[in-house]
């Protein structure tokens, strides 16, 4: 149990906010048949995710201030998870702002990061570290249209980030912003919810082997997506996303996300 478990306004607050995603993004995916507004139903969660994150920092504890800034890049050496609609968006984002030779450049880094990292779980890939593959130079490619996992992350103290990322052996705990990460969570389930509730694509897949996929054709990956389509499952990879342990938790979720 965290400190915000036995807090009943944040966890009411946080209900909300992951049922009014789900029910907004249900909405949108409704009006959506060929899965052609995708992009701009993310930049609204993402938005979203933006103003709920300065809210919960600005009114929180002073000693709970963020201190993640331009430069500071530890935590893109970590495994990301997005949901198949922001991996979409990151695609279209991508093929909308990068020349050819840029995007090649891309999926090749792309294509070694999988190399690097195939057959690994979760406690391999986090003592190895690869960069993400939209890492340049110190700086995310594509900061505005980040996944909501990375808007959520956050530390509360860089030097502990800079330590793990020197030797990971270490398992240094980084201090977080618990509300941020958590509200963060809740945009994202949002999506993942109104997703499962249209009997699409739902489950959380890897960032990188997604974006490979999906930067072949963005337009075909949101159609085949939308349309019901097995577009990610080659992101799925088990040994990392090892599916839930307790039964009933994981039918008391899905229970909740088909109530939207």
């Amino acid at each position: 149990m965290n400190e915000l478990d036995s807090n009943d306004w944040f966890r009411n607050a946080s209900d909300q906010v992951f049922r009014a995603v789900g029910t907004a993004a249900k909405k949108d995916l409704q009006q959506d048949s060929y899965g052609t507004q995708i992009s701009q139903l993310v930049q609204k969660a993402q938005l979203l995710t933006d103003s709920i994150i300065r809210d919960t920092v600005e009114y929180g504890p002073i000693n709970h201030h963020p201190v993640c800034a331009e430069g500071c890049n530890a935590c893109c050496h970590l495994h990301v998870v997005a949901h198949p609609m922001e991996v979409i968006a990151v695609a279209e984002h991508l093929h909308r702002t990068t020349t050819r030779e840029e995007l090649g450049e891309i999926q090749q880094r792309i294509n070694q990061h999988i190399d690097q990292t195939n057959g690994q779980n979760a406690e391999a890939r986090r003592s190895i570290r690869p960069a993400c593959p939209l890492l340049k130079d110190g700086r995310c490619e594509i900061y505005s249209v980040r996944p909501i996992a990375c808007r959520g992350w956050n530390s509360l103290d860089r030097n502990i980030c800079d330590a793990d990322l020197a030797d990971p052996s270490l398992k240094a705990a980084t201090p977080v912003n618990l509300g941020q990460y958590v509200m963060a969570g809740r945009v994202a389930e949002g999506l993942a919810a109104a997703s499962f509730s249209l009997s699409l694509e739902s489950h959380a897949i890897d960032f990188v082997r997604g974006l490979r996929i999906a930067l072949e054709d963005p337009e075909l990956s949101a159609r085949l997506w939308r349309g019901r389509g097995d577009v990610f499952s080659a992101a799925v990879n088990d040994t990392v996303f090892p599916g839930s342990q307790n039964v009933e938790e994981e039918d008391a979720r899905l229970s909740l996300w088909n109530s939207l």
